[in-house]
C-alpha cells in the first residue's frame, strides 16, 4: 500500500494572511528605518529668538511729530496728554489732569492728544470734569506713543524736555506739577 501524504490545501485565506503579516512587517522595518535615520540626522540650528518689539515711546530731545492742531508756537512750552477713553490708568488719572489744567503756568498750554473722534474726546475729558487748553484728535502712534496716558512736555521748537508715562505715583505727579508750575 502506498502512502499517501496529507497536505493541507492552500486556500485563499491562508494566503491573505501571509501577505498582511508580511506587509505589516515591511511597514514596521520602513518605520523603525526612518526613526534611526532621524535619530542620526544632525538638528537643524534653533531660530533666533524672536524679539517682541516694545511700544513705541517718545524720548527726551526728540521731536514732537507734526500733527493737524497742535500749535506747538501757541506758547513757550505746551505739555501733551495723549489719553483714550479706553484707558482705565487714563481715567484714573483725571483728579490728577483736572488739578493740572488749574496750576499749570502761563507759559505752558495744555493739550490733550487723543484717538478718539473728535466729538468722544470732548465729552471723556469734559465728563471728568477736566479742562485742557485743546483737544487735538489723531493716532498716538503718529507722536511714537504706544501706551497711554503718556505726558510730554515741549518746547515750543517742538524738542522734548521731559516725558512722563503711566499712571504717575503721587511723588511724579508732584514733579509734573512742579515743571509746568515755572
Amino acid at each position: 500500500m502506498s502512502e499517501r501524504i496529507a497536505l493541507h490545501p492552500i486556500t485563499f485565506q491562508r494566503i491573505l494572511d501571509g501577505v498582511t503579516t508580511l506587509a505589516v512587517l515591511a511597514v514596521c522595518i520602513l518605520i523603525l528605518a526612518d526613526a534611526v535615520r532621524s535619530y542620526n540626522r544632525p538638528m537643524p540650528a534653533p531660530a533666533p529668538a524672536s524679539i517682541a518689539s516694545a511700544p513705541p515711546a517718545p524720548v527726551v530731545g526728540d521731536r514732537l511729530a507734526t500733527i493737524a492742531g497742535l500749535d506747538l508756537t501757541a506758547s513757550p512750552r505746551t505739555l501733551v496728554l495723549a489719553i483714550q477713553s479706553s484707558c482705565h490708568f487714563c481715567s484714573e488719572s483725571m483728579a490728577f489732569y483736572r488739578e493740572l489744567a488749574q496750576r499749570h503756568g502761563p507759559s505752558v498750554r495744555l493739550v490733550v492728544v487723543a484717538p478718539d473722534d473728535q466729538t468722544a474726546a470732548r465729552r471723556y475729558v469734559t465728563d471728568h470734569g477736566f479742562s485742557p487748553d485743546a483737544i487735538v484728535t489723531s493716532d498716538l502712534l503718529a507722536l511714537n506713543v504706544g501706551g497711554t496716558p503718556t505726558l510730554m512736555l515741549a518746547g515750543a521748537t517742538g524738542v522734548i524736555e521731559h516725558v512722563w508715562m503711566g499712571k504717575l505715583s503721587a511723588a511724579r505727579e508732584q514733579e509734573v506739577l512742579a515743571e509746568v508750575a515755572r
